[in-house]
Order: C-alpha cells, then structure tokens, then sequence
C-alpha cells in the first residue's frame, strides 16, 4: 500500500467531512481499503493534525 503525505490525508478527510463524497468514492479514488479511510477520519476527530502526522499509527484501543 502507497504512503500517502499529511496533505493527502487532510484533503480525503475533509472531502468526507464536507459530505463532498462519500467513502466508497474517496476510498476508490485513492485505491485504499475503506477502514484506512476511517481510521483517518477516528484518528483525526480524537486526536487532531497531530496523529496523522504519527510515523506509528495508533491502534483502535486508543480511539476508545
């Protein structure tokens, strides 16, 4: 699976969160399984920018 940058994280969760689309179109766009996407999305309303900028991803019991 590609790497993807701070910026392109940002942008696939702002287009979900804007309701611009949905995340079967996002996650086709961007060729990744649907739960990385809500991962992003999880990790970004519980923690902020901070934890998409994590080299080490957090894992769901943190998001508890």
């Amino acid at each position: 699976m590609p790497k993807f940058s701070l910026d392109e994280k940002l942008e696939a969760i702002h287009r979900y969160q804007n309701g611009a689309e949905g995340v079967k179109s996002i996650v086709k766009s961007l060729g990744i399984n649907h739960e990385v996407l809500r991962m992003w999305i999880r990790q970004y309303e519980y923690h902020g920018i901070k934890a998409l900028k994590r080299a080490i991803q957090l894992t769901p019991c943190h998001l508890n």
